[in-house]
């Protein structure tokens, strides 16, 4: 298991029939210029927490679901959101379970008005559990 290939698997949502419509990734959530162009997105939170037991390692991360709510068509588009985005983070996490040796849901909280967009949506933790393989070096074997 890679860093890589976590990101990659996110990635790989997009376009997928979830309608996830962006991905990204890193440390602080640029502003999106507010188009719902981009809503549904996922967002990948850096940094990961890494953790080694025996020839096993441990990945913890946080994934951000963000939805783009109307306030101005509907009044309840808050709480629209947010739901829409637990049904969309629970979609994503049967997509990618069997693509993971061990993935679980580790604990959520929701959210409203986040960042410069005013996103509403759901954040995950998620924690993965593989094999350590070193033959599958970027870099080559080093040994």
């Amino acid at each position: 298991m890679t860093l890589r290939k976590i990101h990659d698997l996110f990635k790989s949502l997009v376009g997928t029939n979830i309608n996830a419509k962006s991905f990204s990734y890193g440390t602080e959530k640029q502003h999106n210029n507010i188009s719902e162009s981009l809503y549904p997105q996922i967002y990948l939170e850096l940094p990961f927490f890494i953790e080694h037991e025996l020839d096993i390692e441990i990945f913890k991360f946080a994934v951000w679901y963000l939805d783009l709510p109307n306030l101005q068509t509907d009044e309840n588009s808050i709480i629209n959101s947010i739901s829409k985005m637990h049904q969309f983070s629970n979609q994503c996490y049967k997509i990618l379970e069997p693509k993971f040796n061990d993935l679980k849901q580790k604990s959520a909280i929701t959210f409203e008005k986040a960042f410069m967009d005013q996103c509403s949506g759901i954040r995950i933790e998620y924690e993965v559990k593989d094999g350590i393989d070193i033959n599958s070096c970027e870099l080559g074997i080093l040994i």
